[in-house]
């Protein structure tokens, strides 16, 4: 293998603008970077980041709307291109690479991401689908060469809720932070919100579903208002008719706050919010280690947090790069709000911490995974 190349496929879904996307988008660029081959799969090559694949990384589209539909062409591509090593993420994604690798026969090595705290989401509000494929990735993860946690907490939930022997996952934190994010952290941000210096601005980020748990955010930006009169602004895709926007909106309205609070859909480039906001929030029930509240501290943008499995506490250091609140507890994330619009902490301290998240640091460890399973 140190002869050549080593063929690296990275297997995900699409490019719609979610964490995952961006964390595999960033994982395909560094191990290219580092000289490897590397090809970018995806089940249908469509959304915004595809504008950001670096001409050295080939995107391989399998052209299936729906995953498990893609089995067949992934089958097909893991003969024909034989790579080394592929490298998937998200559970039904996961699945889908374990039954394509058997079929093709190939000596194909077979890494799984685990992006989430597996046991919290499958017993959260799942709908019976995700629900079953979850349960289908219980009892396929044993059968790839290691499964990669993004978190200590998602290491540990894999190996107590899942059995699964300690040398079968490793853990590495994600890619998450790489030059660009300083470079577009200092792009212009054209919002006339941030013309305004006199009224704080409070973000979120993310896509409206239960996980986020946006209702808790409002209510806390609700009592913060009473006495810091500020706004909120929530980055993100979301989907007007469905029940759980519906139920933010109205939220919104019964609190009175509907002129205060603006959710502008997804943005190609949410540093340069980030970067000028007075804050960052993140109120999700469960996580596995989410790459905003990393990209927020890279931009030197003061954060709160739910203490939510997991990922948050092993990021802020149990309270020392921002401020825990539990999970659903609007009034204490308001007077942790409160605290950090007051007293914010250093921008330079909340950078430096950043970089234990960089990139290299995260493709130094996959390199060591493969040299292991090689």
């Amino acid at each position: 293998m140190k002869d050549r190349k080593l063929h690296i496929a990275v297997l995900v879904a699409n490019l719609n603008g979610g964490g995952a996307e961006r964390m595999m988008l960033n994982l395909a660029k560094g191990l290219s970077s580092a000289g490897m081959k590397v090809e970018l799969v995806l089940t249908e090559a469509v959304g915004p980041y595809l504008s950001e694949v670096p001409e050295n990384v080939k995107i391989i589209d399998l052209k299936a709307p729906r995953v498990l539909k893609s089995i067949t062409a992934l089958t097909i591509y893991l003969k024909n291109k034989k790579p080394d090593v592929l490298i998937s993420t998200l559970s039904r994604v996961n699945v889908a690479a374990v039954i394509a690798r058997k079929l093709s026969g190939v000596k194909t090595k077979l890494l799984l991401r685990e992006a989430t705290t597996f046991s919290v989401e499958t017993n959260s509000e799942l709908t019976f689908w995700n629900k079953i494929i979850n349960f289908a990735a219980a009892k396929v993860y044993p059968y790839s060469d290691k499964i990669i946690a993004i978190s200590e907490g998602v290491y540990k939930d894999l190996i107590e809720y899942l059995k699964l022997p300690e040398n079968k996952v490793e853990l590495i934190h994600n890619p998450v932070v790489g030059k660009d994010i300083f470079e577009k952290a200092k792009e212009p941000c054209n919002h006339p919100w941030f013309n305004d210096k006199s009224t704080p601005i409070i973000l979120g980020v993310g896509r409206i579903n239960p996980q986020k748990d946006f209702s808790t955010l409002v209510k806390a930006f609700s009592e913060v208002n009473k006495e810091i009169p500020s706004r909120l602004m929530i980055l993100g895709q979301s989907d007007k008719d469905d029940t759980e926007t519906i139920a933010l909106y109205k939220l919104i309205e019964e609190l009175k706050i509907s002129d205060k609070v603006l959710f502008p859909g997804f943005v190609q480039n949410p540093f340069s919010y980030l970067s000028r906001a007075d804050l960052f929030v993140l109120s999700s029930r469960w996580e596995g280690l989410p790459g905003a509240l990393i990209q927020a501290i890279a931009c030197g943008c003061p954060s709160v947090s739910t203490d939510c499995p997991s990922g948050p506490a092993e990021i802020f250091k149990n309270g020392k790069y921002g401020l825990l609140s539990p999970v659903g507890d609007y009034l204490n994330l308001a007077n942790n709000i409160k605290e950090y619009l007051k007293n914010p902490p250093s921008k330079d301290i909340l950078i430096k911490r950043s970089l234990d998240f960089s990139i290299e640091k995260s493709i130094e460890k996959y390199k060591k995974v493969f040299i292991e399973i090689t």
